[in-house]
């Protein structure tokens, strides 16, 4: 059975281990990220990011053709589902909050497929 496309792909859509942050600065951009989320949902029965629906991806996680590109390849040559490409935009998305910024990047799409299990088969 072939394979549903991502909300995307259908549509046609950095961290450093060394670098220690102090508990005051995690703290301060985890709460800063938190408030941003629930400006973004204020009204919409939701209050982050990883409640998106595929309606609430479309408007709220656009990404621009290289940040589409490197989603379009993880989904190939990572054998993604539909919900398993959603999730790491959904986790780029907040990458993208904790680090004060208004747009999804490359550099966050990028960050949050690292996260994956990248193991045949896995369901993680």
């Amino acid at each position: 059975m072939p394979r549903a496309a991502c909300t995307f792909m259908a549509s046609r859509a950095r961290t450093s281990s060394s670098v220690v942050i102090p508990p005051a600065a995690v703290n301060s951009s985890e709460v800063a990220a938190r408030r941003r989320q629930q400006e973004r949902f204020e009204g919409s029965g939701i209050y982050a990011n990883a409640h998106m629906t595929a309606r609430h991806l479309r408007r709220f996680c656009r990404l621009d053709a290289r940040s589409l590109a490197k989603l379009d390849q993880a989904y190939e040559s990572l054998h993604l589902s539909a919900r398993g490409a959603d999730r790491v935009v959904k986790v780029a998305r907040t990458i993208a909050d904790l680090e004060g910024a208004h747009d999804i990047t490359l550099e966050h799409v990028s960050e949050s497929l690292t996260y994956r299990d990248h193991r045949v088969g896995s369901h993680a």
